[in-house]
């Protein structure tokens, strides 16, 4: 009997998979394709189980679908905006919601990824499980085309240690040529810039900067440590016994050899010799007790500044915008120079020169006189010699006019006596030539005279000019007036010569 109800149920199976080619499971209404065993529910959705063919019908409805046409993909379907869950242990462990978020342990994932747990630490852990340097990694990848892509590694220069490192181009691994930007020893020290650091914090090839604190926010404290050693070099070392937070009115002194030799005041003064530490010299202002060198071990003055080359200069130079360096020479002693007066001085009959880009733009000589674009003169009545142009918003010359020209008893030359002149000469009376104008120049005030004389002589031959132009008009009107009216009269005359003319 129970031989009898196997085959039976063998031959339904293989009549309705080869005949029917689909097996309803319960009641209701679908259109499954060719090959496929489905359950159809009452709500017009559908659960399906597809082994090959088309999986156009079953887009948008539940399904299990090993590959599609000639594919072997592995796909599931969920019906519209519906999450996708997996349970286990009668728990739901992972969801993927309609837009996509991925959750561990949390069923409304709000990021791409997110894991999280009711009980415990959460861990997300990447590992390798055989092997000494197989390199645990995570990276950061951007696809977009200025973007360099970041990683993380562990066991890279040696067991248990932790690095950061950034690609060396875009679209590239930044594990493959690649730089270390941060690096974690096995022992616990940080490196920035060096994978070898020999300190908690090592940082290689630049500084440590720290911006946007708060004016109560500690820097450094080093209250907790009995002697702090800051070393800058072999066998160089400052040492603070207590603590670098500074409050109230406390200073930091600076000593050599038992003796204080500088000190940084409250105010943020800072004061340099043994005879002035005590002395408070203000907010951000410094004092010095002694002479100051630079570019020399042995100043021989208050500043003594000197360079071993031509390029070496010493520069004053604000920052301020609209504001320029100032050099301020200033005297407040009686005798010499008067108080507060500003003096330049210079050794036996030297110059003072100025440069500009390397090169000298002006000085001024013995005797006081400035010389511009120029080393020597040729003239030295000259107080400015310039070489070159000049240029002014007003220049104001003392001259005498030329008012003379309009007085009466003038005698203005006549155009063809200018004439011959000219042509004789090359140049108008009394202006000089311009041979004479390139060897000897020509003062300002004078030759503003001589043109100034000039153009009030062409002001009076255009007055006279107008005067014939006046009565050259009058006569030419008087003229016309004549021709019309003969005009007039011979069309009156050819008129009454038609007629009689006619009549013949």
């Amino acid at each position: 009997m129970k031989k009898t109800l196997l085959t039976l149920a063998v031959t339904l199976f293989v009549y309705y998979s080869y005949a029917q080619t689909y097996l309803p499971l319960t009641a209701g209404s679908g259109s499954p394709l060719s090959g496929n065993l489905y359950l159809n529910a009452s709500t017009g959705n559908f659960t399906a189980f597809q082994t090959a063919g088309s999986n156009t019908a079953l887009l948008g409805n539940s399904a299990i679908i090993f590959g599609s046409g000639s594919s072997t993909n592995f796909n599931t379907y969920v019906y519209g905006n519906n999450p996708y869950n997996i349970w286990t242990n009668s728990a739901q462990r992972l969801t993927v919601d309609g837009s996509g978020n991925v959750g561990i342990g949390t069923t409304s994932p709000s990021t791409n990824l997110e894991v999280s747990s009711s009980s415990g630490a959460t861990e997300l852990r990447i590992a390798t499980t055989s092997g000494t340097y197989n390199n645990p990694s995570l990276t950061f990848y951007s696809s977009y085309t200025s973007d360099k892509n970041w990683g993380f590694r562990t066991s890279v220069y040696t067991l248990g240690d932790f690095s950061l490192f950034q690609s060396a181009s875009s679209g590239s691994s930044p594990f493959s040529g690649g730089a270390d930007r941060f690096y974690i020893g096995s022992t616990g020290n940080v490196g920035i810039g060096t994978t070898s650091p020999s300190a908690k914090l090592e940082v290689y090839g630049g500084g440590i900067k720290v911006n946007g604190l708060s004016t109560s926010s500690t820097v450094l404290d080093l209250s907790a440590v009995d002697d702090a050693i800051i070393q800058g070099g072999t066998n160089t070392q400052i040492r603070m016994g207590g603590n670098l937070n500074l409050s109230a009115a406390n200073v930091i002194p600076f000593s050599t050899n038992a003796s204080e030799r500088m000190r940084l005041q409250s105010s943020g003064g800072l004061s340099f010799g043994s005879s002035y530490v005590s002395t408070d010299p203000g907010a951000n202002n410094i004092i010095i007790s002694g002479n100051v060198g630079v570019g020399t071990t042995s100043p021989a003055s208050v500043l003594d500044a000197e360079g071993s080359s031509t390029t070496e200069w010493v520069r004053i130079q604000s920052n301020a915008s609209g504001s320029a360096g100032f050099l301020d020479l200033y005297s407040s002693a009686t005798g010499g120079f008067d108080a507060g007066t500003v003096g330049l001085n210079t050794n036996g009959t030297t110059p003072i020169a100025f440069n500009i880009g390397g090169s000298e733009t002006m000085r001024m000589v013995t005797g006081g006189n400035l010389l511009i674009g120029k080393t020597s003169q040729a003239n030295t009545s000259y107080k400015l010699d310039i070489n070159g142009n000049a240029r002014a918003n007003e220049i104001v010359v003392n001259t005498t006019g030329a008012d003379f020209v309009f007085k009466k008893n003038y005698r203005l030359s006549k155009l063809e006596e200018i004439e011959v002149y000219v042509k004789k000469n090359h140049h108008l009376a009394n202006i000089p030539t311009a041979d004479a104008m390139n060897e000897n120049g020509m003062a300002v005030g004078e030759l503003n005279t001589k043109l100034l004389q000039k153009v009030e002589e062409l002001t009076l031959y255009l007055i006279e000019q107008n005067k014939q132009l006046t009565n050259q008009q009058k006569s030419n009107q008087e003229q016309k007036k004549k021709l019309e009216q003969q005009e007039t009269r011979i069309a009156a005359l050819e008129k009454t010569l038609s007629k009689l003319a006619g009549n013949k």
